[in-house]
Parts: C-alpha cells; sequence; structure tokens
C-alpha cells in the first residue's frame, strides 16, 4: 500500500465543488459522490495498478459508480498524486498541465 496520497490543489478545489454541486442539488448527494471519490483513492492506495491506464505514460484512471468523473492519478515514489477529479463533459485533458507545474509531481 502507498503511503500517501496528495492532491494536486486544483484537483482538491475540483472536488470540493463537485460535492458542493451535487449537495445543492439535493441533500446527501454531495455526501454519496464524496464517498465514491474516497473510496476509489483508497483503492488506488492499495492497488496502483487497478487503474485504467492513459494517453500520457504513468497516468491511470478509475471512475466512480455513479457520478460522471474520473479520477486521474499517477504514483511517485510511494506517493499516490490525485491529478484531477475530471467531469466527463469537461474538455478532455485539461489538467495535463498539472503534471509539470511546480505543485505538480516532476
Amino acid at each position: 500500500m502507498l503511503r500517501s496520497v496528495v492532491f494536486h490543489p486544483e484537483a482538491r478545489i475540483e472536488f470540493r465543488a463537485a460535492v458542493a454541486e451535487y449537495e445543492a442539488e439535493r441533500d446527501g448527494l454531495g455526501r454519496a459522490m464524496a464517498r465514491e471519490v474516497r473510496e476509489l483513492v483508497e483503492l488506488a492506495r492499495a492497488f496502483p495498478q487497478m487503474g485504467s491506464p492513459y494517453s500520457v505514460p504513468g497516468v491511470r484512471r478509475l471512475f466512480p459508480r455513479t457520478f460522471p468523473y474520473a479520477l486521474a492519478y499517477l504514483v511517485v515514489d510511494d506517493t499516490l498524486f490525485i491529478v484531477a477529479v475530471a467531469h466527463g463533459r469537461r474538455e478532455p485533458d485539461y489538467w495535463h498541465k498539472r503534471l509539470s507545474a511546480p505543485t505538480g509531481p516532476v
């Protein structure tokens, strides 16, 4: 199991915004979304190779059962680095710049 989990600051903002939006839509829905994403994070932490390989080398994705999002992540040393909590309708690959940003994994 990987020792730590680090969210890119923009991925954390995406995650919190999605949870807030769903919670505003219906009481409990945001909490359900947060729970699913946290479960995916723990799954990726325990089994880092489980996610689907992505076109960017080293990046993998996992998908919540209920919500149209993808959790994009990679492993750096012994850390699970969450690059994006990306909505399925958002511009694909918008988060690539995060891979080389000062707050990113490289």
